[in-house]
């Protein structure tokens, strides 16, 4: 077998072909280490109603990137510098200018597509009576904030999640098939956000991100989507024209203008929605045309997961959805 990603590198056990992967085992336990930092700061949040000395905006904003850092992308890293070979199915390596490309416009398209997104949801939401409550973002007011914005709320959590969810845990459970591990990843991406109202967004950015790094074999081009993707709803959220929180604090259905704004953004985010599908087919072409296929593995594990995998891999998915329960009862304004 003449794989030039094989060689040199560990195998994992009888599989040979794949080159050395974190274990299922360790997705999950580190899945479940995110968790638990994703919980601390909504707890921090939380006291900060309570504790005048936790509201500070800055503390709040600090600590978040502390956690981020500290159980999403450190944690990784360490383990691939102690275990060489990971970084192959990590898919740590430089993509294609093309593919920079295709990640760069699909990042600036899918702000918008979120944001369209999350009205429709609200406005469907409320429409069946439910009362939501729109949560309010800092805006940055000068270039110094905007810096600390872009590196904070865009740079960090684009390297740091992208390194978990399609580095640590599209890699491990790729073993049991790139469809498998590109739908489980792109699930888990969107639960550990805990947002009732950026739920549909979220499952489509982590659905075209894990679809991006798999045409492109690189985990880069999902950090490039990612960030410029933040950076672009950070932008629109300093465009007067686009400030959308005041506006719809209450009927969101009228205040979008009725029908016909529905209408109107109905069709705007379909609009959208067939650039984007363009955009991901040129993705799929330029691995078509590398001779790649979409399923890596030649050879798949297909053992049933044991109890410890289960155990851990539930627990850091019920602790995501306990922390979307709360936000649900939040944001209907339930709690």
């Amino acid at each position: 077998m003449n794989d030039p990603l094989l060689d040199g590198f560990d195998m994992d056990g009888e599989y040979v072909h794949w080159p050395r992967r974190l274990t299922i085992m360790t997705a999950c336990a580190l899945f479940l280490f995110a968790t638990m930092g994703v919980t601390l700061i909504r707890l921090i949040s939380a006291l900060g109603m309570v504790i005048p000395a936790l509201r500070s905006a800055q503390l709040s904003q600090v600590l978040s990137l502390l956690v981020t850092l500290g159980v999403m992308g450190v944690p990784v890293l360490v383990y691939n510098s102690r275990h060489p070979g990971v970084d192959a199915t990590l898919r740590l390596r430089l993509p294609s200018t093309l593919a920079v490309a295709i990640a760069i416009a699909l990042g600036v398209l899918g702000a918008p597509i979120s944001s369209h997104l999350g009205t429709l949801w609200s406005t469907a939401l409320q429409q069946m009576g439910a009362r939501v409550e729109l949560a309010q973002t800092a805006v940055p007011t000068n270039y110094i904030t905007l810096i600390g914005a872009m590196f904070s709320m865009a740079l960090v959590p684009a390297v740091c999640e992208e390194l978990l969810f399609r580095g640590a845990i599209l890699g491990a459970w790729e073993r049991r098939g790139t469809k498998r591990a590109w739908v489980l990843s792109s699930v888990l991406f969107a639960l550990i956000h805990g947002s009732l109202l950026g739920l549909p967004g979220q499952l489509l950015m982590g659905f075209a991100i894990g679809y991006l790094v798999i045409n492109s074999d690189s985990i880069l081009t999902g950090m490039i989507y990612h960030f410029v993707h933040n950076v672009t709803l950070i932008l629109m959220s300093m465009v007067p024209q686009m400030q959308l929180d005041a506006s719809l604090s209450g009927d969101i259905y009228h205040a979008i203008g009725g029908a016909a704004g529905v209408t109107l953004y109905v069709i705007r985010l379909l609009l959208m929605l067939g650039a984007f599908a363009l955009l991901l087919v040129a993705a799929s072409s330029e691995r078509e045309k590398l001779g790649r296929p979409f399923e890596r593995p030649g050879q798949l594990d297909r053992e049933p997961l044991g109890w410890r995998e289960i155990t851990v891999l539930s627990a850091g998915i019920v602790t995501c959805l306990a922390l979307l329960l709360i936000n649900i009862l939040t944001t209907l304004r339930i709690m």
